[in-house]
């Protein structure tokens, strides 16, 4: 079914439609009888409102909706009342189906509603359906856009401005935990900032669901307070897990401002280090007598991009890409970027061979890149080295980065240089298809890799 009623045009034609909706006579119905029909018209209606502030802010909140049937000799019958409540867009769908019958061309259906606004009650009438000499439904008011379903059904349209000028909230803003943040508590107390109008009262509706999922939970429903301590929450926060959340505000006109959307990673449970320079919580794992970051660097240095050049919420499990030069100094204080000789120690603590791991390149071993790989990459992740698809980025000669792979591979630098016949800087890389670890050289000047991390 086509929809038409775009928001920019109710904004621009709204004072229009209420200004001339509004000079209709209240008795328009009481026209005396015309035209008697051959025979009955029957009429099956639904019924959806549109509703806004002259200021383009959509009305939220409760509607007292009235329908009734009344015959050209002033007889009322079907009389229906309903109370509903339209959403943050400002529409609210009346639940019931209605049916009517036709007799005569002076009937008219009659329908109107109260909004509660600040101390009073705004009433819209003077809504009136017909009869038209095609024996289809029309309409005598603008405000009401009629559509056709099938034979003798329709729904009704009904955008209507509420002839005040409110005051509109500002947006939530300044979350906690931050941002993008992670590590958080499994019981958080969510917490942001919402400046009220002098007068004005908040409330405040918080949302969340799990990052790839499309169910949302309201949690938190009208509270007063800028906070919302999990505890009370029904909806349960598991550990190393991503979540989206949001906060709607309503102030006393039902008018809302909504938040962005922010996003924050859960603890995960397990042994972690926290990079005092951004506060980023990374996992951390111990094999071959090392303690390795189980996870891709995340630390904003210069000469480091996000996949694409954007932060999405899959960023937090990319990490950086960062050139060699900068990948030397990236890591945090105590800690340090790995040698090759660093990697063929973790490689043969894997079960690598040792010509192998120490002198060999390109593909080597059977399983122990499966053994680094997450299981959300298929692998086994013995050691909790949670190794994921992270991309790279290659220098173009114009001195541009494009970049690449982010599905299919991740590729580490290690600190040391190669000597010829492989100039460039070892790395270490993983991809889809392949259970073994690929070890080669890429010129440390063309590319951006990933980063992982092991303590002094």
């Amino acid at each position: 079914m086509k929809k038409f009623l775009l928001f920019p045009l109710i904004f621009a034609m709204g004072i229009a439609l209420f200004s001339i909706s509004s000079c209709l006579k209240e008795d328009e119905s009481d026209l005396g009888c015309g035209e008697e029909f051959d025979t009955e018209i029957k009429v099956t209606l639904t019924v959806r409102l549109v509703t806004f502030y002259p200021n383009g802010s959509p009305y939220s909140g409760p509607i007292h909706f009235n329908i009734k049937k009344k015959y050209c000799d002033g007889t009322i019958s079907g009389n229906y009342s309903e109370d509903i409540t339209s959403d943050w867009t400002g529409h609210a769908f009346v639940q019931r189906i209605y049916q009517y019958v036709f007799k005569n061309s002076g009937d008219r259906i009659l329908i109107s509603y109260l909004l509660p606004t600040p101390g009073d009650y705004t009433e819209m009438k003077d809504l009136s359906l017909c009869i038209d000499e095609h024996k289809q439904l029309c309409s005598t008011t603008p405000a009401i856009a009629i559509e056709s379903n099938s034979f003798n059904s329709y729904e009704l349209i009904i955008t209507r401005l509420i002839p005040i000028n409110p005051k509109v909230p500002s947006e939530p803003v300044n979350p906690f935990p931050a941002d993008s943040s992670d590590c958080a508590s499994l019981l958080p107390v969510l917490q942001w900032e919402c400046d009220a109008e002098p007068g004005d009262s908040m409330v405040y509706d918080v949302w969340i669901r799990t990052w790839n999922y499309s169910n949302n939970h309201l949690v938190a429903e009208g509270i007063s307070e800028n906070y919302f301590n999990y505890e009370e929450s029904f909806f349960e926060l598991n550990e190393n897990s991503i979540y989206e959340w949001w906060v709607v505000a309503k102030n006393n006109y039902n008018i809302i401002a909504r938040s962005k959307t922010w996003i924050f990673e859960t603890e995960p449970g397990g042994e972690t280090f926290t990079d005092d320079r951004d506060g980023r919580c990374y996992m951390i794992t111990h094999a071959a007598g090392m303690t390795w970051f189980a996870e891709n660097l995340r630390y904003k240095s210069p000469q480091s991009w996000w996949y694409n050049n954007y932060y999405t919420i899959e960023s937090n499990l990319k990490g950086r890409l960062y050139t060699w030069d900068a990948a030397k100094f990236a890591c945090p204080s105590g800690w340090h970027l790995p040698s090759d000789e660093e990697w063929s120690r973790l490689e043969k603590s894997l079960g690598m061979p040792a010509y192998e791991a120490d002198s060999g390149t390109n593909w080597r071993g059977t399983l122990e890149g499966n053994k680094l790989k997450s299981t959300d990459w298929y692998g086994s992740d013995e050691i909790g080295f949670n190794a994921l698809p992270a991309g790279i980025g290659h220098f173009n000669d114009n001195g541009g980065i494009t970049f690449y792979y982010d599905i299919s591979e991740v590729n580490w630098w290690t600190s040391t240089i190669s000597e010829d016949p492989f100039p460039g800087a070892w790395v270490r890389e993983l991809e889809v298809g392949e259970d073994g670890i690929y070890r080669g050289t890429k010129d440390d000047g063309k590319y951006a890799l990933s980063v992982r991390c092991v303590k002094d």
